[in-house]
């Protein structure tokens, strides 16, 4: 589980610095600490970069991708490469560097770095990780080693090519770091323009197949889960999908090709992930109650935890309720009339919607995709109310076969959507405040006490069976997923919806830092903290719906108790204690 850091946003806050929080410490002190996710907004911001970086690469190389040897984009003809074909596979050969350049010239660098200024260098949430406000790509593209490969039975030779780029950021320590991107492609050189001709035909009705409006949004997979990681993954080996792109393919082969390129699907390669996808929420929410003010929901909460199951009843379902007296639910404040609309549908929820979905994907990279793809995907608000999530989902590896040669096709794009098996969004709502409710329950045992047996309701976990370090600082990263290993119960309730959770410190109403070690003594006591040496307010644990929760910056659903108690160090008083026998 990576360190996570969750800053919830109100519906005013507009973002405009780096993202930064206040650390509590002593009473006496307020000190500035820059602790936010450094590796998970690296990791978006190189995804971002990367995206830039493969479309308008592709966009150069697509349309090259069959050609004829009469064309002018080389110098060579098919019976020149055919004659001198080691040559032009030796690096330091002339023929070797005229096709180099002439490579070099397919592509438009100034066009990829114009988009990565304005993208990623003006964005504030990637501030921290410039190296003096430059641009990422400072320092350009490689043409890396490319190669021909002879295809003698339909007179044509392959180029394959990989293009590379260093993305430049500052680290954790302010030293210059950069991680590497790549594209790849081939151009296949026919030396019969007839032949050109015919797969270009098949390249065109290939693009027309996935492209059309049907087929573009016809791509459905039917999940509950908010695990957008695991949802992507799922996605890439669905039988169903999978079916229907080989069904498309057969009838591009069919309608294109003249009956002698066969296609062969088998090979064919599906990809997508978390940071291809786009989700249906962003609002975020935040409890009403407070544990030092009696009266309220927070008498209702406490008596259901004590086992009263009539109160139980009445929290969950009143958290359940748009207009809810236990939780904020922020509307969405782009969007104009945001609660009329979603109140002109029957079941639509009010933190996972089209509206919210329809947003985020027009605003998207993906999109930008797409369309320059020329598909014909878009939401319909009619047809697309129990969608919770877009994934862009690259095929690939599909080969041609002409005679006794084999071609490939190359990659395109397609959105899947990830609908609810529920009738609709509110009833996905209503598990998830449900589930959230009791994963916290049942991982703090309160089902084990009652009011005299545990009248401050403190948080009583399983001890894992393997932890006998006591009174030693450990990585809390590398730790808690065990808290929930230990009880199956919560771990149940927490599988259902495949939840997300995070236990983190809430310092103000806007910031939530990272938790970087636990500790635990003998008598039971448990400490997450930062720094030994700070005094700080108890962790809180959070659900969340969906897993990208801390790229989104908090603008997305979550449950949690929220905050209790007063400041405190190691070896003092805290509500988080291992159950003892």
């Amino acid at each position: 589980m990576k360190k996570l850091l969750s800053i919830l946003a109100t519906a005013s806050l507009v973002v405009s610095a780096p993202l930064s929080v206040v650390a509590c410490k002593d009473k006496s002190e307020n000190d500035l600490e820059d602790l936010f996710d450094f590796d998970n907004m690296k990791s978006n911001m190189i995804a971002d970069i990367n995206t830039i970086f493969q479309r308008n690469l592709k966009n150069d190389f697509d349309k090259v991708f069959f050609i004829s040897d009469q064309t002018d984009y080389f110098e060579y003809d098919y019976q020149t490469i055919r004659a001198h074909f080691n040559d032009f596979n030796n690096s330091s050969s002339i023929y070797y560097k005229s096709i180099e350049s002439s490579l070099k010239y397919l592509i438009n660098w100034d066009k990829v770095e114009s988009e990565v200024q304005r993208t990623i260098v003006t964005n504030p949430n990637y501030k921290q990780l410039l190296i003096d406000g430059q641009n990422p790509l400072k320092n350009g593209y490689d043409l890396k080693a490319f190669k021909f490969i002879l295809k003698a039975d339909s007179n044509a030779v392959t180029i394959e090519l990989e293009v590379s780029s260093d993305v430049y950021y500052q680290d954790k320590n302010g030293a210059a770091s950069y991680e590497t991107i790549k594209f790849v492609s081939q151009i296949t050189i026919f030396e019969d323009v007839n032949v050109v001709d015919l797969f270009k035909e098949v390249q065109d009705e290939y693009l027309k197949q996935f492209n059309n409006k049907d087929n573009a949004n016809s791509f459905r997979f039917l999940s509950n889960k908010g695990n957008l990681n695991q949802t992507a993954k799922d996605i890439t080996t669905d039988q169903t999908i999978n079916n229907q792109i080989k069904d498309f393919l057969n009838i591009v082969i069919t309608n294109a090709g003249q009956g002698l390129v066969t296609a062969e699907s088998n090979s064919l390669k599906l990809q997508t992930s978390q940071n291809e996808s786009d989700d249906s929420a962003h609002t975020y929410t935040d409890e009403k109650f407070y544990w030092s003010v009696e009266g309220g929901p927070v008498s209702i909460l406490k008596d259901a935890l004590w086992g009263d199951q009539q109160q139980e009843n009445r929290f969950i379902e009143e958290t359940q309720k748009k207009d809810s007296t236990t939780f904020s639910k922020a509307t969405n404040p782009r969007i104009a009339n945001y609660d009329a609309l979603v109140n002109s549908h029957s079941g639509m929820s009010r933190l996972f919607n089209f509206y919210n979905l329809n947003l985020k994907y027009s605003e998207s990279l993906s999109f930008k995709d797409l369309e320059q793809q020329g598909s014909q995907f878009e939401l319909d608000v009619q047809k697309d109310q129990k969608t919770i999530a877009l994934f862009k989902t690259s095929l690939s590896n599909i080969k041609l076969k002409y005679g006794n040669d084999e071609f490939e096709l190359p990659k395109i794009f397609i959105e899947v959507r990830q609908d609810v098996l529920f009738a609709n969004t509110q009833e996905l709502e209503n598990q998830f405040w449900n589930d959230s409710y009791y994963v916290v329950k049942k991982l703090f045992n309160f089902d084990k006490f009652n009011k005299e047996s545990n009248p401050e309701l403190n948080y009583y976990l399983n001890k894992p069976k393997t932890w006998n370090s006591y009174d030693v600082k450990l990585p809390f990263i590398d730790y808690v997923d065990d808290l929930f290993e230990a009880n199956q119960e919560a771990l149940n309730f927490k599988n259902n919806l495949n939840l997300s959770t995070n236990i983190a410190t809430p310092l103000q109403a806007l910031y939530t830092p990272l938790l970087e070690f636990i500790q635990y003594n003998k008598k039971g006591d448990i400490y997450i903290f930062n720094d030994p040496k700070i005094r700080w307010y108890p962790p809180s644990l959070k659900v969340y719906f969906f897993s990208n929760f801390s790229s989104n910056r908090g603008l997305t659903p979550s449950f949690q108790f929220g905050s209790r108690g007063a400041l405190a160090g190691l070896g003092e008083k805290t509500i988080w204690k291992f159950i003892t026998d």
